[in-house]
């Protein structure tokens, strides 16, 4: 079949047709995505995380959303949007390695998606490990021992994939001989880290879970009521899961003044919301949460401005050791 008359691959179609419609005006689009429902699932997700549309805006506020985005970044948050939109269906519901590999091939796509739209003709070895999303599971109200057992079978099904448990500071570490409660905190999430050990698992989450009562991971000074750990006690418990060959993310109301501080405690990773997000008004999905006050939606300054101070604790001089330099500022500790 001559060059010309042979049809393009079919990642290369729908590429093309994003490309499309990116140049688009909403009327086009939105005669399109009426009859498509694939497209209208994440042209509608475009407009709600990239352009500030809420689910339930009306035809003129999405008119609005996608004239308020500039074709080539719609272009490309359209491609990685319909890559995320895609689902899977694993007809052997075995080991999992069927999902597993499907994830890989999809965050390669991803990854080189993110490239492109920052000039480069191939994603960096970083950018396909970030496109690879960390899976995270909850293990509260089980016991240590129901979650050492659930630990174990997540391991077993997905060996090759970074599939995190999260432990809550805010809610007790609850064992066959013991309870540990806020104030025997450090010694139950080293004993929680121990567990995690055995299964080896290679990443954990420590977040909170009582967002709604304003409950935050790190205090802000001794006696504040608030916040659950102090500086110290992170520190701590981030050296003995490195110890035991573990990297420790931290979540939970982080301030942009505690991200400074995670950063000259040079911790693995942090999960930022509170610090990069401004909050927006609720859309209708959100507003029969009684819990809910506002939504938060994340703004590019408020990245950087968390990238920036987190650079700036863990450049911090250092002079002596932690306790020295953390210390003396909060004796009370």
């Amino acid at each position: 079949m001559p060059p010309r008359l042979r049809p393009r691959p079919r990642g290369q179609r729908a590429a093309g047709g994003r490309e499309r419609l990116a140049k688009s005006d909403w009327a086009a689009v939105e005669k399109e995505i009426q009859s498509d429902a694939a497209k209208r699932t994440y042209v509608l997700a475009f407009l709600t995380k990239h352009a500030g549309a809420s689910k339930a805006a009306t035809a003129e506020e999405r008119k609005r959303a996608w004239d308020s985005v500039p074709p080539t970044p719609r272009r490309w948050q359209l491609s990685e949007e319909a890559i995320l939109a895609i689902k899977v269906c694993d007809k052997a519901c075995g080991s999992g390695h069927f999902l597993v590999g499907a994830g890989h091939r999809l965050a390669r796509h991803l990854a080189r998606v993110r490239a492109l739209a920052q000039g480069e003709s191939e994603p960096s070895p970083l950018l396909y490990q970030t496109a690879l999303a960390l899976g995270k599971y909850g293990l509260f109200p089980l016991t240590l021992e129901e979650a050492d057992t659930v630990m174990g079978l997540v391991q077993s099904w997905f060996p090759d994939w970074s599939a995190a448990p999260v432990c809550y500071v805010d809610l007790p570490v609850v064992c066959r001989d013991a309870i540990y409660t806020e104030t025997e905190i450090e010694p139950g999430m080293k004993r929680w880290l121990e567990v995690a050990a055995k299964n080896r698992v290679p990443v954990v989450l420590f977040d909170t879970a009582e967002k709604a009562r304003g409950r935050r991971l790190m205090k802000d000074a001794a006696d504040d009521k608030v916040g659950i750990l102090t500086e110290r006690q992170i520190h701590g418990i981030d050296c003995y899961a490195r110890k035991l060959g573990i990297k420790a993310l931290w979540a939970g109301g982080i301030s942009l003044s505690q991200v400074l501080a995670f950063g000259r405690l040079k911790v693995f990773g942090i999960y930022v919301t509170s610090a990069a997000a401004v909050p927006r008004p609720l859309d209708a999905s959100a507003r029969t949460d009684p819990s809910l006050a506002a939504a938060r939606r994340v703004t590019y300054d408020g990245v950087r401005n968390a990238n920036c101070s987190s650079k700036r604790g863990s450049s911090s001089p250092v002079s002596g050791s932690w306790e020295s330099r953390l210390l003396p500022k909060h004796s009370n500790r």
